[in-house]
Order: structure tokens, then sequence, then C-alpha cells
């Protein structure tokens, strides 16, 4: 993979570029490599680091909106969560920001998972491939499943969705946010 350096102005499109160039051309770790190859400088230039006071970067806003609305349905923080798509952990220090100490983040990328390791906001972190079937949890394991800025072409699929219903549990929400448009799925 060519090294990509990365600025405020062409990062997005960076990402959008070899999105589409892995989804037309799938490679094994095609999307792992991406990431693993822009995370250095990920949340410095491309994704900024959030918080309720500063936006570094260009504005993306997901992981607030995903725990704006998760506060509104949830009163106990001491709710177990599943981060889908972790990455360097945007979504999981707006949680743990928040007060949500019981998250566990799971993505492809352990360079990315590295750095949301540094970043001490996540009970546990794996390693994995966000998959369609076997995603390796019990039935109902968790209370609220997010997932912020994944379900794009190369990424992971909306064909996930029956598994995740299956490791929440029933009745309770998970969130999705996709580019500029946040969803809430009760069941």
């Amino acid at each position: 993979m060519e090294d990509i350096s990365i600025d405020k102005e062409s990062g997005v499109s960076e990402i959008f570029r070899f999105v589409k160039e892995y989804h037309d051309n799938p490679a094994k770790n095609g999307i792992r490599d991406l990431y693993d190859t822009v995370t250095p400088s990920y949340d410095q230039t491309c994704i900024p680091v959030l918080s309720f006071q500063t936006v570094r970067g260009i504005l993306y806003s997901g992981p607030n909106k995903v725990v704006s609305i998760l506060n509104e349905y949830r009163q106990s923080k001491s709710i177990s969560i599943l981060d889908c798509g972790a990455g360097t952990g945007l979504v999981g220090e707006q949680l743990h920001a928040s007060g949500y100490r019981n998250v566990i983040g799971v993505d492809v990328s352990q360079k990315s998972l590295d750095v949301a390791k540094q970043k001490g906001v996540y009970k546990k972190l794996i390693c994995a491939e966000i998959v369609p079937q076997g995603m390796h949890f019990s039935d109902g394991e968790f209370d609220v499943l997010t997932c912020c800025g994944c379900i794009v072409p190369g990424h992971i699929s909306p064909k996930c969705f029956p598994e995740w219903t299956r490791i929440v549990k029933p009745g309770e929400p998970y969130l999705k946010t996709s580019v500029n448009m946040l969803l809430l799925f009760l069941y």
C-alpha cells in the first residue's frame, strides 16, 4: 500500500478514495491495511478528537451524536456497550466522558486499537473482523451496540444487523451513524 500523507483538506477524500479502491478490488486485508496506514495521523487530521469545547481538524460529530442519543434513552451508566468499528476510540472517548465504563471495542485494525488502548476508555479491546455471522459473543450479551461511521462500502456490511440483534438484549437499542445519518433501532 502506498504511504498516505493526510492533511485537513485531503484526509477524508484519501480515505474515500481508498475505500472505493478496496470496494472495487477487495483484498483480504484491504480495510485493515488502509486503517493501519492512516492510524498514526487519523485523530489529529482526518477525524478530530472531539470534546464538547474543542473540535480540531474537520467537523465530525458522529461520536457526540451517538452518546447524545444514548443519554436520552439510558439512565444507567453501568450498561454493557459493544462499540463495533471502534477504531482509534473516538466513540469510546465520548462514552467515557459521559460516564459509561462498561464498553468493549472491536475493530479489524490492531494499530487503531493500539491508539484506542492508550486512551484508557475501553474495558476491553478485540481485534476481529465484524462479520454478518459468528461474532464471538453470547446471545443478549450487550445492552447497547454502537457503530459510528462504519456502515459504508468496503467497511462493515449492513448484513451484520441480524447478528447484532442476536448479541444485543431483546428490546434494547443499537445505534448506528453513517455520514450525516443517525438511526436508532429498537427491537
